[in-house]
Formats: C-alpha cells, structure tokens, sequence
C-alpha cells in the first residue's frame, strides 16, 4: 500500500509541477491585462438569428427556404484594447503549452498542432480576428470563431458577420422599458419569444423533408401519414406560444431606492 501511495504521490507532483506554471500564467494575464483593459464592467448576451441561409454545411441538402441560424454572441466594454490583446496572447500561449505537453506525455494520441494566426481583416467597426474552421468539417464560409475588437469594445461569436454588426454600436431594435436608452440602467434584458419561435418554423419543415427523403418507400408511406396529422397541430401550437411577444426588463437606481420594472407583451392571435 505504501508502494501505490508513493507513486500517486509522485503523479501529484508531477502533474502539479506541470499545471500550476500554467494556472499561475493564466492568473496574471487575468490580474494584469484582462481585468484592467474590461474595467468598464459592461457587457451583454446577444442571441440574434438575423443570418440566414439555404445551407450551413456541406453535408446538408440546400433547402427550400432560408434557414436562419440562432447565435450567441458575447458583448464586453472595452477600456484599453492593448490590454485585452495582451491577455488574448497569453491565452493562446498557455494552451499551445497544454497541447505541447499532452503531445510529449502521448504521442500516439494526440498529435502535435501549433495553433494558427488568426485572420486579421481591419473593419469600419474596429479589427477582426478570426479562425477559419478546418475543411473536412464542412461548415458554410460565413461561419469562424472570431473577434472584433475596437477601443471600447469586445465582441466574441462565430458569425462574423455578426460580431461586425454589433461592433458598429447601432441601437438596438428592442421596445418596452429597454427602450429608454436615456435612463442609465445597471441591468437590461429583451427577448422576442415570437421571434424566436419564428425561427423554428423552416427548421421543423426542412428536418420532416430531410426525414422523409432518407426513409424507405415503405416508412415513407407511414411517416407522410403521421407528418399530415401531427404538423397542423404543431404549427397551431407554435401560433399560440406567439401570443407571448416579448419580455423586457430593467433595474436602474432611482434616488435612494432600486427600481426593477419587467414587462411581458401579449399579443391576440388573428381572427
């Protein structure tokens, strides 16, 4: 017993001689470049299904309608880019640092890799930084993690296009209490279910034809069956849950009290 504690023990030191340079470097890219250059305090989460298209990967049959594609974007005030793209190195260097340990402790598993430049491509809205998604993955062109940083702010998604609108600081479509732009508001949130829900529609329909497509004749016969009695009960659903049209909510400071106005937005369904 002796004998197996002392060499989990050596795998302790090992590992922990490894790792806590790493986890230390990581500590002061937070502490000295991070942290200061996002001192403003601001940011936001963004899901926009504005981008739209027939196909968004090779392996998927062009579709009759549009797709739009719901995506997460993170939104960050900037104080000093220099500092943010200080911390963004050190980032990257400490995980080539993971990648070239577990390449030397494993060779047969896992290969070496050195991580690439991002594109740099300078845009009205600030500078965008993106990587370009590896061929066999098969992803449409518009789709690449990237950045797009400016002196006052950090946008992060994997549409670049996307990451390029919000940089650009246009004012949001919102309505509701959020649209109060000149109150100072220590919280914000705005969401179309309606919209969202909108999205869903060519979604359902592309995956029943996909559905169908890939069936043999004889479960053809029985899934078009089932489509015809299912898909006007599902699509009366989705009509309903859009009589709920949009949530917003605020919190501001008003003299010594804190204020918390949230509103829910019905809509009656059409006649």
């Amino acid at each position: 017993e002796n004998g197996e504690w002392e060499a989990n023990w050596a795998k302790y030191e090992e590992a922990r001689d490894t790792v806590l340079p790493l986890l230390q470097q990581l500590d002061a890219a937070n502490r000295e470049c991070l942290l200061p250059g996002m001192a403003d305090g601001q940011g936001a989460v963004v899901l926009s299904a504005a981008a739209a298209d027939d196909a968004w990967c090779e392996f998927m049959p062009a579709a009759d309608a549009q797709l739009p594609l719901p995506t997460l974007a993170l939104v960050y005030g900037v104080s000093d880019a220099g500092l943010v793209k200080e911390a963004a190195s050190e980032y990257t260097a400490v995980i080539q640092q993971v990648i070239d340990i577990a390449h030397e402790k494993n060779p047969d598993e896992v290969p070496p890799l050195k991580i690439p430049p991002p594109e740099k491509s300078v845009l009205a809205s600030g500078t965008l930084y993106a990587y370009e998604l590896p061929g066999e993955w098969g992803a449409s062109e518009r789709v690449a993690p990237n950045a797009v940083l400016s002196d006052s702010v950090l946008v992060l998604s994997v549409l670049p296009e996307l990451g390029e609108r919000l940089a650009a600081g246009s004012q949001p479509l919102v309505d509701g209490p959020a649209a109060e732009f000149d109150r100072p508001l220590v919280a914000a949130s705005h969401f179309k279910f309606a919209k969202f829900l909108q999205t869903l529609d060519p979604w359902i329909d592309y995956g029943i034809k996909a559905a169908i497509a890939n069936a043999s004749e004889e479960e053809g016969a029985g899934a078009v069956a089932m489509i015809g009695m299912v898909k006007p009960q599902l699509d009366q659903l989705l009509e309903v849950l859009q009589t709920m049209h949009a949530y917003t909510g605020v919190t501001y400071r008003e003299e010594d009290a804190w204020v918390t106005h949230a509103e829910m937005r019905l809509i009656d369904l059409e006649e």
